[in-house]
């Protein structure tokens, strides 16, 4: 991993520098990204019924921000006043979304649950869109429609499509969060660079999740075991993903990195088959592959936009 973002540690861009768009040097982090972010489906097959998600969400941001801290070279967290905002809001959006998305997927279907999460990578295309930042080429737009479109069709073919109203909404809450955290956060990211930014934020989410657990009388040890898999579902579901997405986001910008989010649900259905053996119907395959071919399309897309810009 350090390979992967040394740079960013070293070569932090001033505010006013031209954005860079390098699709073959972010492709590695956000590859590997979609892979960890898919292994929360693993992560949900162990959690306790009675163990409450925003604990197993508190583990996960402690183990992410000591990571993120010890990866560091710059231990400081002196940060320019005009990004105090950004680190709030994401700070408390980031504490938010891992007790949203555990509480959703224990009550709704995993294929429902996956459609409306992974929906954060339309959000941010089309925010990416309004704000000017992205522009988009006719193929792009169709390979993104198809990929979503093959991700509701994995959920169809495995012909579990139910949950509970209160879960569909947290979901689509979490979903709008990450959403809006990645715009708001794109400048931070982009002027700090990956692990400065990524740290500040984990650590300020690490501060505001410890003090609802508190006040709300949340802080309740379950066992050696869900605290176990509590750290590690941070490292390897949350704080490793979020950070090679800045990583990927830092060279590309937010609406193509987003576009990787769309093979989250292609690792988690491999996942599903290599280590529980819920091996998928052709239908979901057929699914899979289109989102593969899709985000393949859409990644090759951008990178002849960059060898030849729009004027």
């Amino acid at each position: 991993m350090n390979g992967l973002i040394a740079p960013e540690i070293v070569v932090p861009a001033p505010p006013d520098a031209a954005p860079i768009h390098d699709g073959r040097r972010a492709r590695p982090s956000l590859l590997l990204f979609a892979a960890l972010a898919g292994s929360s489906y693993i992560a949900s097959h162990y959690i306790a019924v009675d163990h409450h998600p925003y604990m197993i969400a508190l583990h996960g941001l402690f183990a992410s921000t000591l990571l993120l801290i010890l990866i560091d070279r710059d231990k400081s967290f002196a940060t320019p006043r005009r990004h105090w905002g950004p680190l709030a809001y994401c700070g408390a959006g980031v504490a938010a979304t891992p007790f949203l998305t555990l509480y959703g997927s224990q009550i709704v279907s995993p294929g429902l649950a996956a459609v409306l999460v992974i929906s954060n990578a339309l959000m941010i295309a089309l925010l990416s869109w309004l704000l000017g930042r992205k522009r988009f080429t006719p193929v792009q737009v169709v390979a993104m429609a198809a990929g979503f479109g093959g991700v509701v069709a994995v959920t169809l073919a495995q012909g579990n499509v139910e949950g509970r109203p209160e879960g569909v909404a947290a979901l689509l809450l979490a979903a709008a969060l990450i959403a809006t955290m990645t715009i708001v956060f794109e400048p931070t990211v982009r002027e700090l660079g990956a692990v400065a930014a990524t740290k500040r934020n984990f650590a300020l989410s690490f501060i505001v999740a410890l003090g609802v657990a508190a006040g709300g009388g949340l802080l309740d040890f379950h066992s050696a075991g869900q605290s176990a898999l509590g750290l590690v579902y941070g490292l390897c579901s949350v704080g490793a993903p979020i950070l090679l997405f800045n990583v990927g986001m830092r060279l590309v910008g937010a609406a193509d990195a987003a576009n990787y989010k769309l093979l989250i649900p292609f690792f988690a259905l491999l996942y599903a088959a290599l280590g529980f053996g819920e091996l998928p119907d052709p239908g979901s395959t057929v699914a899979a592959g289109v989102v593969v071919a899709s985000v393949a399309v859409y990644q090759r897309a951008s990178i002849r936009e960059e060898r030849n810009p729009q004027p």
